[in-house]
Parts: C-alpha cells; sequence; structure tokens
C-alpha cells in the first residue's frame, strides 16, 4: 500500500471516533470507539478528544489482622472504580510481609500489587478511596513509564 491509500482509512477512522465522542454524552465510551481511538490516532488527537488511558502501579500495605480469604474480594470493591470506567486492573497478592518500619503500630502488612490501565481521573478517585479506609495501611501509586 502507498502512503496516500493507507492514510484515508486512518484519517476516516479518525475523524468517525471524533465525530463519535463528540455526539457521545458524558459517560463511558464503547469499547469499539476506544480500540479504534488507541490504534488510529495519534497521542495529541487522543487527548483533545479527551481519551487517556494511562499505565498505573498501585502497591497496597492492608492491616495484618485482615482475614487472607477477605483481602481479595475488599480490593475488587475499590477496584470496581476503574472497571466501570473502562480501566483493566490485574491483582497480585503478595501475602503477610514484615514492615520496614512501624506503620500505625504495626509491623507486618499483607502487600498487593495492583497493575491498572485507566484514565487518570478513575484512579485519582480509587488512591482517595483507598487513603480513607482504616484498614489500608499504605499506598504508593506510579506511572512504570515516568520512574
Amino acid at each position: 500500500m502507498d502512503g496516500a491509500a493507507e492514510g484515508a482509512p486512518r484519517a476516516l477512522v479518525a475523524w468517525s471516533c471524533a465525530f463519535r465522542l463528540s455526539s457521545e454524552l458524558a459517560g463511558a465510551r464503547d469499547a469499539c470507539t476506544t480500540l479504534l481511538l488507541q490504534m488510529c490516532c495519534s497521542r495529541r488527537d487522543q487527548r483533545r478528544w479527551g481519551f487517556s488511558m494511562r499505565n498505573y502501579e498501585l502497591m497496597v500495605i492492608l492491616d495484618p489482622e485482615l482475614e487472607e480469604r477477605t483481602i481479595a474480594p475488599s480490593l475488587d470493591r475499590f477496584l470496581t472504580v476503574v472497571t466501570k470506567a473502562g480501566g483493566t486492573v490485574k491483582t497480585e497478592i503478595w501475602g503477610r510481609r514484615r514492615l520496614a518500619y512501624e506503620i500505625k503500630k504495626q509491623v507486618e502488612g499483607i502487600y498487593a500489587i495492583v497493575t491498572i490501565e485507566s484514565e487518570p481521573a478513575a484512579v485519582a478517585e480509587l488512591d482517595r478511596q483507598l487513603n480513607l479506609n482504616e484498614s489500608v495501611l499504605r499506598t504508593k501509586l506510579m506511572r512504570p513509564e515516568v520512574h
């Protein structure tokens, strides 16, 4: 395919993405539109149309007094904020570990690593909710491509 023929479908897809996004009311976008934006539009165009899925890593240290079987369901309850916003989540529970120093008079904590791909607003809300919970000792949210 030559460059002109290859650029035409790409422009058509970008135009349809822009039209679809502008015609939607405030809310979640469908998976097809999201996929087309990721594949065919530049980063600048994605930001202009309000699309900015980013990768995050979240480390959560939970109270060691929690039962092991309740950890995954309680984390999933918080992570619904991200999944409702169209993001993806992968959770890995490391288990009980000794802390380097006491946090809230605890010498142990239950570690969980969460890999997230979502929009920044959803991740900020997740971090806010986790910090309000008393069973969460500490959180660290970072973007791996930046660090």
